[in-house]
């Protein structure tokens, strides 16, 4: 069954990211069907709003961790060039004429959460509820949320959810360029964070905590960070 389901009802326009064994951990085949069916349903007169939700007990668990470990070496380049392509989905959600609400049901994290700041509107169930994750895994953060949480709650908050997310150890490789992408969030444009999460979430993905966090996440344990 496809990853991401589609279907139209009474003019609203429904997709469910169908990975539930995995949260809903964002695949390849997620990421280009939301690029695509955003830019669709965006031009379908006969959609009025878009609803984004999550099939069984999560919304958006952010990136495969798991599949993460199983990726061979990859440049710098390589990495940065992956994330602008994944933050088309991010960019059309914020810029499409169709209002989009995001109908989350369950916990959020990562590129989860900046998928879901980026909706227009937000229904949070009982079940929901949102970290950023990124410094449990050795990452400095994607998927605009930097820009969208730092609008959303304020500068303040936005630093404290990056900064003391739940279960975040005192690593600081990552919160380096976390930092970076915040102060940049106070002035800059969605399209310029962007690019700076791209190129710091790439860099993050090359220390050595960060393959200490993905180790650490598919052997269920706590990582070991060491600052590199």
């Amino acid at each position: 069954m496809s990853d991401l389901l589609e279907s139209v009802e009474d003019g609203i326009a429904w997709l469910t990211l169908n990975r539930p064994e995995r949260m809903n951990a964002l695949s390849t085949e997620i990421r280009v069907g939301l690029a695509d069916a955003l830019t669709r349903f965006s031009a379908d007169d006969k959609v009025g709003a878009i609803v984004l939700t999550g099939a069984g007990r999560g919304f958006c668990a952010g990136g495969d961790v798991k599949a993460m470990a199983e990726q061979g070496a990859r440049t710098i380049e390589d990495r940065i060039e992956g994330f602008r392509v994944s933050h088309e989905v991010p960019k059309l959600l914020r810029t499409i004429s169709k209002v989009v609400i995001a109908m989350v049901n369950g916990p959020v994290a990562g590129a989860g959460l900046g998928l879901c700041l980026a909706c227009d509107l937000r229904i949070a169930g009982r079940s929901a509820h949102f970290s950023t994750g990124f410094g449990n895994v050795g990452y400095s953060g994607d998927w605009g949320g930097s820009w969208t949480l730092t609008r959303l709650v304020g500068t303040a908050k936005a630093r404290e959810l990056y900064f003391l997310g739940e279960r975040v150890s005192a690593e600081k490789v990552a919160y380096r360029y976390m930092k970076r992408n915040l102060h940049a969030a106070e002035t800059e444009t969605f399209q310029t964070v962007l690019d700076l999460e791209a190129i710091h979430q790439s860099r993050t993905g090359t220390t050595e905590d960060h393959a200490e966090a993905v180790r650490a996440f598919v052997e269920k344990r706590k990582p070991q960070f060491k600052g590199r």
